[in-house]
């Protein structure tokens, strides 16, 4: 169920050190497993309560602290008072939902449908809600879960509660180092997040880590906690940068929009003996050489388009029936590329920004390019805007301050660039009037 133990006495010294005893009210671990977690400071005389799911395990803890209430229990179902809490810690669960709910308890699926959480959420977003909503005012909530619920849509109403809720006070980014090497995790975080009962005004400085290590050793640097577009995405900026960009976001200066896109490469890569044909449309693939792909969505019916197009197609057409049933007509048209009318209309004529998601070098690029493929974004501008301002906004985007940004908020490990077409838009950005000379300030 997506559980992986938190053995690392590195982790486990720091959740110790960021913990609040003075905090009063009960300790909760929600996802207690083994018990590697239950790591409380000196005196901390606090009752200890763990819940954990799995009936070997919830034996072994009320052997390992028998003076602790143990509830062999789903998290979501446990007799668990709201405001009792003064810290909760944990390592939660992280599953796809869609992966889970065939096996979810009533009161688990009842959560995740009222609290807003749709069917692409992953199970550690609504338990981290619920840790949250279980605190009181002042509460603290301690947490090693993986870094994308600070981006994802489907965290979105997660992020809602804890902006209105309270602040983070510790980020400590865990980068690309395994803390737990057979998980399939791009980049954990540990955090603190403390509950006051209220939405933030007014600037919220978090006190942000590069590692685990770093964190221990003390060397924290001051960032400001800052929500942005309709997501709430988190972003923490390094403090005074906010003031120098302003209330914008990417999304108020551009339309950031996907590549074309096939659902069966395998039907639809334009062979060699094809790309003399009108339906074989040229397209790029980022920065290398350009690929040729079918476009058939125009073609009503199949016994009237040249020969060889149609044996094509016909090769591929008990998988693509399969893929979507065979009750349908015109199944050549079910997978072939898709955003065409966005990547080749006049629009896309104009210069742009490229975006090239998933790599390692400078991902933003400035280009004109009439149709591109693969992992790649297109970021077409909402405002009259020459080559030259684009170049500066390029220049912002791929700084070592933006880079940071992208770090620390889930839209990059390491120096490893990820994100969406939605999360990017998100991110804070200057009004076009400052490109210019921000451009000028940043380090590249």
């Amino acid at each position: 169920m997506g559980q992986f133990f938190t053995v690392d006495p590195q982790i486990q010294r720091l959740v110790r050190r960021l913990s609040t005893p003075s905090l009063g009210h009960r300790w909760l671990e929600p996802s207690a497993g083994a018990g590697d977690l239950v790591q409380r400071k000196s005196g901390d005389q606090r009752p200890l309560i763990l819940v954990e799911f799995d009936q070997a395990h919830s034996t072994r803890l009320s052997q390992k602290f028998p003076h602790a209430v143990v509830h062999h229990a789903c998290f979501f179902s446990a007799p668990l008072t709201v405001g009792g809490f003064g810290s909760i810690v944990g390592n939660p669960p992280y599953v796809a939902w869609s992966s889970f709910k065939s096996r979810a308890s009533a009161e688990l699926t009842a959560y995740v449908e009222q609290h807003g959480f749709g069917g692409k959420t992953n199970l550690v977003y609504p338990f981290l809600d619920r840790s949250a909503r279980l605190l009181a005012s002042p509460g603290e909530l301690i947490m090693v879960v993986p870094k994308d619920f600070a981006s994802a849509s489907s965290a979105a109403p997660l992020r809602s509660y804890l902006a209105n809720h309270g602040k983070f006070t510790h980020w400590i980014d865990c980068g690309e180092t395994k803390h737990f090497p057979d998980a399939q995790l791009e980049s954990l975080v540990v955090f603190r997040w403390e509950k006051t009962g209220k939405a933030s005004t007014g600037t919220v400085t978090t006190q942000v880590a590069q590692g685990v290590m770093e964190a221990l050793a003390g060397h924290w640097s001051a960032h400001e906690e800052v929500y942005c577009g309709v997501d709430r995405v988190l972003f923490f900026l390094p403090t005074g940068l906010t003031q120098r960009i302003g209330p914008h976001v990417v999304g108020d200066f551009f339309d950031v929009l996907v590549s074309s896109v096939t659902g069966f490469d395998a039907a639809f890569k334009t062979p060699a003996g094809l790309l003399h044909l009108p339906e074989a449309t040229l397209f790029q693939a980022g920065a290398g050489a350009p690929l040729s792909f079918l476009n058939t969505n125009d073609i009503q019916d199949l016994a009237e388009v040249d020969p060889l197009l149609r044996a094509h197609l016909l090769q591929h057409e008990t998988a693509l029936r399969a893929r979507h049933g065979a009750d349908s007509t015109r199944w050549w048209q079910w997978a072939t590329i898709r955003n065409a009318h966005v990547t080749m209309t006049s629009k896309s004529k104009r210069a742009r920004i490229f975006v090239l998601s998933q790599t390692r070098k400078d991902p933003f690029c400035v280009g004109k390019t009439i149709g591109f493929v693969g992992s790649v974004y297109g970021m077409f501008p909402r405002i009259q805007t020459k080559k030259a301002d684009l170049k500066y906004a390029v220049r912002i985007l791929n700084s070592a301050l933006y880079r940071d940004l992208y770090r620390a908020s889930g839209l990059g490990v390491d120096d490893k660039f990820r994100c969406s077409p939605r999360s990017l838009s998100m991110v804070p950005f200057p009004e076009p009037g400052r490109w210019k000379d921000l451009a000028s300030q940043l380090a590249p």
